[in-house]
């Protein structure tokens, strides 16, 4: 890590902290802390040296960290991560904590001036865990002041056990053969010191801190909020005598918890009939469906109910069905051949109008004799190729090849 000569000058304080930070939603959702610096005494111009950076996050929250956008060519060295276990040390939202540390080695040809004002040193960027709270209330803890602030710089200890924290340093006037260490402050984002804390984690039950506020204007939107979901083509379709088929898209979701299938009999109140989950971030369409199979006779009204993750509700237009209920008188197929015994030429009688079925016409032994297609309800039919006999009727709906309608047929002569 850092190595520094002796100083030969009233030390300076650099003061780090983290900026404005931003959210953004695209196929992952993607978080960005941008680290600035600003140096107590401007004088002599001050430029940043080579320094040792050391953070916690909440690794319940976040993942996939990685330092970008480092300014003025200087490189990023030694980087290297805790496993996760400082969540509850930190009290994070989360649940999560990862220790991360890396030094920034100074370009010594393009070096950052430092001023009294933050000035943009590297990005922390994250990938924001699948499911995660939104608005996104992920602290970062800037290592340092584990005893307090404003002690000068032999007392800037981290949380750990030989563990300096941060450690920044500083050139002046462009003259990088001297190095000064400066007396390091942080200024942490959506977390404070406890004050009971003993200045050292020296074991895991130990609590640093904690959230500052969970519910601060410091959590995170995403600069454009998209809707929670995006519906597109909510339908409602009978199938059969009493079932009804939901079916549903979205071409966008975000932070979407899910949504209530809803079902009335009136049409002004409903009831939740089944939850189906929704997609925490979705850029490309998604496809749902729902089988209603208790749908009494009369009238009935659907609706999708959409909750996002704050709880908020956003309701679809309504969809009606109506089902006339199951009726066997009304609604079972009876039919007859008239006239039965027959010469030959015999008609089809039914309850109600059928179109499309197949006609299999069977002897005594189980032989089919003659086969016809499209028959419907009101057809003549010609048999007299047939010789006298007992015949089977087979009658068939297409759509219902499993129900078939067994007749017998007497032809004399």
């Amino acid at each position: 890590m850092v190595s520094v000569s002796a100083q030969k000058q009233a030390e300076r304080t650099l003061s780090w902290s983290i900026g404005e930070a931003q959210l953004s939603r695209g196929k992952d959702v993607m978080v960005k802390y941008p680290l600035v610096v600003s140096i107590s005494d401007a004088a002599n111009t001050p430029q940043l040296g080579t320094s040792t950076i050391r953070f916690f996050y909440d690794a319940g929250y976040l993942e996939s960290v990685s330092v970008e956008n480092v300014e003025n060519g200087y490189e990023v060295s030694g980087y290297n991560l805790s496993k996760d276990v400082y969540g509850e040390v930190f009290g994070f939202a989360g649940g999560g904590g990862v220790f991360a540390q890396f030094d920034i080695i100074a370009n010594n040809a393009n070096l950052i001036n430092l001023s009294e004002t933050p000035v943009h040193i590297l990005d922390f960027t994250f990938r924001v865990k699948p499911g995660a709270k939104i608005p996104l209330c992920a602290a970062l803890v800037l290592d340092n002041n584990s005893s307090g602030s404003e002690k000068g710089n032999y007392q800037d200890v981290g949380y750990l056990v030989n563990d300096s924290g941060i450690v920044g340093t500083y050139f002046m006037n462009k003259d990088t053969r001297q190095t000064f260490l400066a007396d390091d402050e942080v200024h942490n984002f959506m977390w404070s010191r406890s004050i009971a804390f003993d200045k050292l984690i020296d074991k895991l039950e130990d609590r640093a801190g904690r959230m500052v506020v969970e519910k601060s204007a410091g959590c995170l939107q995403p600069q454009q909020r998209p809707e929670t979901a995006v519906l597109r083509d909510f339908r409602a379709k009978k199938l059969g005598l009493d079932q009804a088929v939901l079916d549903w898209r979205t071409s966008s979701e975000f932070n979407n918890d899910f949504f209530d299938v809803q079902r009335s009999e009136d049409g002004l109140v409903f009831e939740t009939i089944s939850t189906v989950r929704g997609q925490w971030n979705a850029t490309e369409t998604t496809t749902y469906q729902f089988l209603d199979e208790e749908v009494k006779p009369g009238k009935a009204y659907y609706r999708l109910a959409q909750v996002d993750r704050e709880g908020n509700t956003k309701y679809s237009a309504v969809r009606t069905l109506e089902f006339a209920g199951q009726d066997p008188a009304a609604d079972q197929l009876e039919v007859s051949f008239y006239p039965n015994p027959s010469k030959g030429i015999t008609n089809i009688r039914a309850n109600r109008f059928f179109t499309g079925f197949s006609l299999t016409v069977l002897d005594s032994r189980g032989s089919m004799v003659q086969f016809l297609q499209n028959v419907s309800s009101g057809d003549v039919l010609d048999l007299t190729s047939l010789d006298a006999g007992v015949y089977n009727l087979v009658l068939k709906n297409e759509e219902d090849d499993d129900n078939p309608l067994v007749k017998s047929l007497v032809i004399s002569r």
